[in-house]
């Protein structure tokens, strides 16, 4: 089971947390043992290796920008059914972040492994989905993609091979919180 898999489970072996011991202090943890308790840590960097966090970023990555040239489709698609100017102006600030996180996504990915993944401009000129859903059933479809983006991004943050790389997702991962808290505003309005 690897570390969030780990943490979204909530089962972390430990139930008297007062019950550890880290040098001396009685928490349940004897230096001269070597017992751990089975708890939360950000990533097992001893256990796993460097090679195995830059395979699975570069996997992350890859995807990734698929997603984000998928979502910009689909948020052209939604400011189409916008009602109003303000709600079609907040769409289309989300769909050109996503652009920018394309790129920023390709830049890390050249970074990474060499080589240049070109902007596929069949897939932008290709025909938007005929989802028959409601404007407000397509506002929360967006919403919940931008949360599980969220939760992607944070992972690739554990991966992060260096500072540059770390802050670039950082600040995909900051706009994706930014773009959820905008689809849920416009989720309001809606209902």
């Amino acid at each position: 089971m690897d570390y969030f898999t780990y943490l979204r489970s909530g089962d972390y072996g430990y139930s008297d947390v007062n019950n550890m011991n880290f040098g001396g202090q009685n928490f349940g943890y004897s230096l001269a043992s070597n017992q751990m308790p089975n708890m939360p840590w950000p990533l097992d960097f001893q256990s796993k290796s460097t090679q195995y966090n830059l395979n699975k970023l570069i996997t992350g990555i890859k995807s990734s920008i698929n997603n984000e040239q998928d979502d910009e489709l689909e948020y052209m698609r939604l400011a189409e059914l916008a009602p109003n100017n303000e709600q079609k102006e907040i769409i289309n600030s989300i769909k050109d972040n996503e652009i920018i996180h394309s790129k920023i996504l390709r830049k890390i990915f050249t970074e990474l492994t060499g080589v240049v993944i070109p902007e596929n401009p069949t897939q932008k000129n290709a025909t938007m989905s005929k989802d028959n859903s409601n404007y407000t059933e397509l506002l929360t479809k967006a919403m919940l993609g931008e949360l599980r983006a969220v939760e992607r991004y944070r992972e690739f943050l554990a991966y992060a091979p260096n500072m540059e790389i770390y802050n670039m997702i950082m600040y995909i991962l900051t706009d994706e919180i930014r773009h959820a808290i905008k689809y849920q505003y416009l989720l309001m309005l809606n209902k």
